[in-house]
């Protein structure tokens, strides 16, 4: 097995942070566009 130094497994975990973060944004956005089209189209017609 290859020896991994300190500073290489910091910037991978680094790496794995800003993944993580990135994911839970655009997660949350999504899920309020979400609501908000569910709250438009709930299945109602507006001219009737």
């Amino acid at each position: 097995m290859r020896y991994v130094n300190e500073e290489q497994f910091y910037s991978g975990l680094y790496e794995l942070q800003l993944g993580f973060m990135i994911m839970l944004v655009s997660s949350m956005v999504l899920f309020i566009v979400s609501l908000m089209w569910f709250h438009r189209w709930e299945g109602t017609k507006g001219y009737e």
